[in-house]
């Protein structure tokens, strides 16, 4: 069951999606770095979530990480992608 919220409140989720691997990503030169796991962070996701309203909860997900969970979605009142 759903937390009640405060209806002024929102949460939001940002999920930066896998991409496919490819020259561009760099995906072979991961084991040459120590603990490097992606090529780039999410900075589109990030510049909108810095204009949401400062009370609002925001949680980030790169998938490229870590995989979305249902339990995220159940969490969140809107996506972001």
């Amino acid at each position: 069951m759903r937390d009640v919220v405060s209806p002024s409140i929102r949460r939001i989720l940002c999920v930066f999606p896998k991409y496919s691997p490819s020259f561009g990503t760099f995906e072979y030169a991961y084991p040459l770095t120590d603990g490097v796991q992606a090529f780039m962070p999410p900075q589109g996701l990030l510049l909108i979530a810095a204009s949401l309203p400062a009370g609002w909860e925001v949680r980030f997900i790169d998938e490229n990480i870590r995989a979305a969970t249902d339990a995220d979605f159940v969490w969140a009142d809107a996506v972001f992608v």
